[in-house]
């Protein structure tokens, strides 16, 4: 088994850079990691309450959403090893992401749990060592923390492809105005009791012509509540995979729902962070 490469030195990695907070209840982190033909049945689900508007959620997805998927590697990404630095504010963190068809193996070398280790999520299993290469024995109720810290450090980079998860629920709303770009918006819930937060809210903005994602956004639970919306840029494609760079912005508390994100209100948003993929590299496998 190939090791993630090993942290050079680099300050304290903090989740909530990479994630913009309440990464560890986020309903996003608990997919099953498989791909699967969708369910054509429409299903209501509670990702809009509280903007007092609930459109119907179809498990049938959005022709603009598997334009961007393919757009972005389509199938390449089922069969490929992709190692990267995760860097933000607080420092970088050691990535390894290798799939094949529905097996996985997740490696992150980094900040973990407050002390530098080694963590290894395959679907069989969990392991984790300290900074000095031992290994540490986990217990079954600490799993699926483990696995949602390995998630943490990984997910954002993997979008669209996450979004033909059977759990996703779609709500097409059609083409906005956002400055002089026309992007296509798509509000995203969970098919209930998929995830232990089926009740957050996601949106996801793609280039109504290209189908390029362009930006995203995301609401949490926490103290206080919040969401994070994140816009693309420095594109590059990397052996058929296209990845960007993400400028993280980020509201606290009552007073902004993800529903109500246009352009005009997310001037009143702070930059919580820049992330960067550093040092990405990808082998397609055979």
């Amino acid at each position: 088994m190939r090791r993630a490469r090993r942290c050079r030195g680099l300050s304290r990695p903090d989740a909530s850079d990479y994630l913009g907070g309440g990464w560890q209840n986020s309903g996003m982190f608990r997919f099953r990691i498989v791909w699967a033909l969708m369910l054509s049945a429409a299903i209501p689900v509670s990702a809009l309450a509280d903007s007092g508007s609930s459109p119907m959620f179809t498990a049938v997805m959005p022709d603009i959403v598997a334009r961007s998927i393919e757009l972005h590697g389509g199938d390449l990404f089922r069969r490929s090893e992709v190692n990267f630095q995760l860097c933000s504010r607080s420092g970088c963190a050691e990535v390894r992401v290798w799939r094949r068809g529905g097996r996985y193996e997740h490696e992150v070398e980094g900040r973990l749990g407050g002390a530098l280790r080694r963590l290894l999520v395959t679907n069989d299993a969990v392991k984790l060592w300290t900074e000095a290469g031992e290994s540490t024995s986990i217990a079954p109720e600490e799993e699926q923390s483990w696995r949602d810290a390995a998630t943490s450090r990984m997910y954002h980079a993997f979008l669209p492809f996450r979004l033909a998860d059977p759990s996703v629920r779609f709500a097409d709303l059609g083409v906005e105005t956002w400055g002089e770009r026309e992007l296509h918006r798509v509000a995203v819930g969970f098919e209930a009791g998929t995830s232990s937060a089926d009740y957050d809210q996601w949106a996801f903005w793609f280039d109504a012509e290209t189908a390029r994602l362009e930006q995203f956004a995301y609401s949490y639970r926490g103290s206080p509540d919040g969401l994070r919306f994140r816009q693309l840029h420095r594109f590059r494609r990397v052996e058929g995979l296209l990845f960007a760079d993400q400028v993280n912005l980020g509201w606290e508390g009552p007073g902004l729902s993800v529903a109500e994100l246009s352009p005009e209100s997310i001037s009143r948003l702070r930059e919580v962070s820049r992330v960067e993929f550093r040092e990405l590299s990808v082998r397609i496998l055979d």
